[in-house]
C-alpha cells in the first residue's frame, strides 16, 4: 500500500510541476511606451529580475540619473494622466517609476 501511495504522490508532483507556470515569457521585460500629452515617448530599461519559462536572470545596470543622463525629461503637469503601456500578457501587478 505505501508503495503505490509514494507512486501517487510523485505523480501528482510531476504533474503539478510539468503545469506551473507563471506566464511570463522573453529573455527580458518588453518594451514599454510612455503616454502623456498625447505624446507617447520611448523608455529606458533599467535593472531588472526576470523569468521566462523555467530561468531567471536579474541584470544590474547604472542608476537612473546616470542612464538618462542624455535625456530630455517628459513634463508633465501635477495631476495629468501618464499611462505605461506595454504589449504583453499578462500585465504586471507592480510597476516602479523612477
Amino acid at each position: 500500500m505505501n508503495k503505490w501511495l509514494l507512486l501517487i504522490v510523485m505523480l501528482i508532483g510531476i504533474i503539478l510541476n510539468g503545469c506551473s507556470n507563471n506566464g511570463m515569457t522573453g529573455e527580458k521585460p518588453p518594451d514599454v511606451m510612455l503616454k502623456a500629452n498625447n505624446k507617447t515617448y520611448e523608455t529606458i530599461l533599467g535593472s531588472y529580475c526576470w523569468t521566462g519559462g523555467m530561468e531567471g536572470v536579474c541584470v544590474d545596470t547604472i542608476g537612473p540619473v546616470e542612464i538618462l543622463e542624455d535625456e530630455n525629461p517628459v513634463q508633465v503637469k501635477p495631476g495629468e494622466k501618464v499611462i505605461l503601456e506595454m504589449d504583453y500578457e499578462p500585465k504586471p501587478n507592480e510597476s516602479h517609476v523612477t
